[in-house]
């Protein structure tokens, strides 16, 4: 496991945490939302076993991104299978252990947070940046471990709401940039859509 802890990870905080699964680590982001921003107290990488129990332990509320989709490809199927284990083992602790969670699917708290069901990596981190305040005592994320640490807190921001707890906004400005992002990511997928049916067409 490589835990990250801020040295403010203490006294009368309001703690949030998400958890991003994986197939093989689990990615794990702790806000204190007690502030007028949230602010990332620690960060980590967990096993299945780690993840288990930091959650029996845990204070504050959990959010739970729950896989969806298919997958037809037998390597990405396990991929899927032993993520979707991770979720499921984290919220069966949490229900045995009596901690208030939420679970959402991906497509769920991107919608809900940024407007964008299907928004990118590049998306969520402009989001994040612009709202979620990072402890100076807190060591940096690893470029490695970004995208699911990023995706950890996002999936918390977005459930904030369901534990009574304020939403937080994205200011316009990230927005914008946000949208035009999903612009640039839209205009893609048209394009590589278009070579697909072109070459469908040449080979009927």
């Amino acid at each position: 496991a490589r835990r990250r802890v801020s040295a403010r990870a203490g006294g009368r905080l309001t703690l949030l945490s998400g958890v991003d699964p994986g197939s093989r680590t689990n990615a794990v982001a702790t806000l204190d939302m007690s502030g007028k921003r949230p602010c990332l107290l620690s960060w980590c990488t967990l096993t299945r076993e780690e993840l288990a129990t930091f959650v029996s332990g845990m204070s504050g509320f959990l959010a739970i991104e729950m896989v969806e989709g298919v997958a037809f490809d037998p390597v990405r199927a396990a991929d899927l299978i032993q993520t979707q284990r991770a979720a499921g083992g984290a919220e069966c602790v949490a229900h045995v252990n009596g901690v208030r969670y939420e679970c959402l699917s991906g497509r769920d708290w991107r919608g809900e947070w940024l407007r964008f069901p299907t928004a990118s990596d590049k998306a969520i981190r402009v989001a994040i940046e612009a709202t979620v305040d990072f402890d100076a005592d807190l060591p940096r994320i690893y470029a490695t471990d970004r995208k699911h640490i990023y995706d950890a807190i996002g999936v918390a921001i977005a459930a904030a709401p369901r534990f009574g707890l304020r939403r937080v906004a994205i200011p316009a400005l990230a927005m914008a940039e946000i949208a035009r992002e999903m612009g640039v990511v839209r205009q893609k997928a048209a394009k590589k859509r278009a070579v697909t049916m072109a070459k469908k067409k040449r080979a009927a």
